[in-house]
């Protein structure tokens, strides 16, 4: 299975999604712009698969943007490592 990234706008979200193959299973990890900030998460279809969300508020993404840091692609990177590495389980 071949990864893809979606960005799209829905409501007035603005979301970005990738999928990942792991065991067998088609999962998403996905960032969210929340009120606050970036939420990111890894799904199977409609339904969170971790117990662990990861988040980084906008004032914190600035800041990295302006050490060329980008924060969000970060941690959607850790996502899919923690599960690829069993850091982080899934829920069944």
């Amino acid at each position: 299975m071949g990864s893809r990234t979606i960005q799209r706008s829905t409501g007035g979200r603005v979301s970005t999604s990738r999928d990942f193959q792991f065991n067998s299973r088609h999962l998403r990890r996905e960032s969210a712009a929340i009120s606050d900030g970036w939420r990111i998460r890894v799904y199977e279809g409609d339904r969170a698969v971790t117990a662990v969300a990861y988040t980084v508020t906008h004032d914190i993404q600035a800041d990295g943007s302006m050490a060329s840091m980008h924060l969000v692609n970060e941690l959607m990177t850790l996502a899919q490592a923690d599960v690829e590495e069993v850091r982080v389980r899934l829920i069944a």
